[in-house]
C-alpha cells in the first residue's frame, strides 16, 4: 500500500464531507419552504484495490441524494386538499348567499308582515283612502324586496360562474407547469428539487379538482382527472369553458372536446363552485319563486272577486305570473289607485264592506305554500340557507383538522428537523477535519521520504 492511496482516501473523505455539509446546509435553508422534502446523502464505499495479496480499501464515494418522501402520505394529502378545496369554495360562497338573506339587508320578512298588516288596516277602515294608499305602498315595497333578493341571487350565481372560468384558467397554468417540470426532469434527471417543485404544483392542482397521478420508471408523471389525461410525459391538455343556454359554463377538455364529468370528481374548488352555482342557488331561487307565485296567485284569486271603491270587480292585485319560474324576479303590483283596492265582497256594501280585505289578511295564517304559512315558509328557507352555510363551515373546519394531522405526519417523515441538521453539521465537520488530518499526515509522510538521504 503506497502513501498516495492514503492521500486519495483522505481526499475522498474530505470531498464527501464537504458534499454532505452542502446538502445539510440546503436542508437548513429550506426548513420553512412549503412542500420541501428533506434530502439525504447516500455514501458508498469505493471499490477496493488488490495490493500485495490483500484487498485494501480506497475510501468513499457518493451514492446519490435521496428525498425523504412518502407516496402514500402524499396521495392522502392530494385527496384531502381536494376535499378542503370543495368545502372552502362552498363555505365562502354560502357566506355571501347568507348575506343576501340577512333580514337587515333583504327585509322580506318584515315587508311581508307589513303587507298583511296593511290589509288588516284596510279591513278595519275600508272607507279611508290613506289605508288603501298605504297598502299599495307596502305591496310595492314587498315586491321590490322580493325582486331585489331574486336579482342578487341571480347576480351572485353569475359571479360564481365567472369565478369558475377564472379557476379553469388557473388550472390550465398549473397543468402547463406540471408538464414543464416533466420535461425538465426528462432532460436533466430526477433531481430532488425538481421533483419537489413538480409535487408542489400537483398539490396546488388538487385544490381545484380531485386527481390521480401515475409515475413511470423515468420519474415522469401522468395526471388524470375524471378519466381524462391532462398531463402526460410528452404532452398536456388544457381545459376550456363553453356557455350553455343559460350562459353557465361547461368545462371541457380542449383537445378532445369531451365534457369533464364532475359526477366522477369527488372534490376540489371547481366541484364546490359548481355545487353552489348549479344546486344551492337554483334551489333557493326555486323556493323564493314558489312563495312569490303562491302569494300573488292567492291574493289575486280573492281580489279579482272583490269590489273597489269605484264599484268595479275582476281586477288582479298583482300582475299574475304565467309560471312559477321567475315569479320572484317579476313580482309587480297591478293596481295603482286607492279606488282599485277591492276591499268589499259585494258592490252593495260599498264603501263600508271590508269582507274581502279581511279574507286577504287572513291568508297570512293559512298553510297555502308547501303546507306552511308564508311567514313559516320563508323562515324555513332562511333557516335552510343558514344551515347549509353552517354545514359548509363545519366540513371545512373538520377537513382543516385532518389536514393539520396529515401535515404533521408528513413533517415527521419528510420535514427538516433543525436539531437533527445541527447534529449532522457537527458530525460532517468532524469528518471533514479528520479527512483533512489524513491528508496532512500523508503529506508529512511524503515529506519524510523526500528528506531521506
Amino acid at each position: 500500500m503506497n502513501i498516495s492511496n492514503i492521500f486519495n482516501i483522505g481526499k475522498s473523505g474530505l470531498l464527501i464531507s464537504q458534499y454532505a455539509l452542502s446538502v445539510t446546509a440546503h436542508n437548513v435553508a429550506n426548513a420553512d419552504t412549503a412542500g420541501y422534502n428533506r434530502q439525504d446523502v447516500t455514501i458508498d464505499t469505493s471499490a477496493p484495490h488488490f495490493i500485495g495479496g490483500e484487498w485494501i480499501g480506497s475510501g468513499v464515494q457518493i451514492g446519490d441524494i435521496s428525498r425523504s418522501y412518502d407516496s402514500f402520505l402524499q396521495l392522502q394529502a392530494h385527496n384531502e386538499t381536494a376535499r378542503r378545496g370543495t368545502y372552502d369554495a362552498m363555505s365562502s360562497s354560502m357566506k355571501r348567499v347568507e348575506d343576501v338573506f340577512n333580514e337587515n339587508v333583504s327585509g322580506v320578512s318584515t315587508a311581508m308582515q307589513d303587507f298583511f298588516n296593511a290589509w288588516d288596516e284596510v279591513a278595519s277602515g275600508p272607507e279611508g283612502r290613506p289605508q288603501r294608499i298605504s297598502l299599495i305602498e307596502t305591496a310595492n315595497m314587498l315586491s321590490a324586496r322580493v325582486n331585489d333578493m331574486s336579482t342578487r341571487l341571480t347576480d351572485y350565481r353569475q359571479s360564481v360562474n365567472n369565478e369558475l372560468s377564472n379557476s379553469v384558467a388557473e388550472v390550465n397554468d398549473l397543468v402547463a407547469g406540471i408538464y414543464r417540470s416533466n420535461r425538465l426532469i426528462a432532460e436533466n434527471g430526477a433531481s430532488p428539487d425538481l421533483l419537489d417543485e413538480r409535487e408542489r404544483t400537483i398539490n396546488k392542482l388538487s385544490e381545484y379538482m380531485q386527481l390521480n397521478r401515475f409515475e413511470d420508471e423515468d420519474g415522469l408523471v401522468t395526471v388524470v382527472v375524471s378519466g381524462q389525461s391532462l398531463v402526460m410525459p410528452q404532452a398536456y391538455s388544457s381545459l376550456e369553458v363553453t356557455p350553455d343556454s343559460e350562459g353557465m359554463y361547461d368545462i371541457k377538455v380542449a383537445n378532445t372536446g369531451d365534457m369533464l364529468n364532475f359526477d366522477n370528481i369527488t372534490g376540489g374548488k371547481l366541484k364546490g363552485q359548481i355545487a353552489v352555482r348549479d344546486t344551492s342557488i337554483p334551489d333557493y331561487l326555486d323556493q323564493l319563486d314558489t312563495m312569490a307565485y303562491s302569494l300573488m296567485t292567492e291574493v289575486n284569486a280573492l281580489h279579482s272577486t272583490g269590489y273597489g271603491l269605484d264599484g268595479k270587480t275582476g281586477r288582479s292585485f298583482f300582475i299574475q305570473p304565467a309560471a312559477v319560474a321567475d315569479s320572484a324576479a317579476n313580482m309587480r303590483v297591478f293596481i295603482s289607485g286607492a279606488n282599485e283596492v277591492a276591499a268589499a265582497s259585494t258592490s252593495g256594501g260599498l264603501p263600508g264592506n271590508s269582507a274581502m280585505a279581511k279574507s286577504i289578511s287572513d291568508l297570512q295564517s293559512q298553510t297555502l305554500v308547501s303546507g306552511s304559512t308564508y311567514t313559516d315558509y320563508y323562515r324555513t328557507l332562511v333557516s335552510q340557507v343558514g344551515m347549509d352555510a353552517a354545514a359548509a363551515n363545519r366540513d371545512l373546519e373538520a377537513t382543516d383538522i385532518v389536514m393539520f394531522q396529515l401535515n404533521s405526519r408528513m413533517q415527521e417523515k419528510s420535514g427538516v428537523s433543525l436539531d437533527e441538521e445541527a447534529s449532522n453539521i457537527i458530525r460532517f465537520q468532524r469528518s471533514y477535519e479528520a479527512a483533512a488530518k489524513i491528508i496532512q499526515t500523508a503529506d508529512q509522510l511524503f515529506e519524510t521520504i523526500l528528506n531521506l538521504r
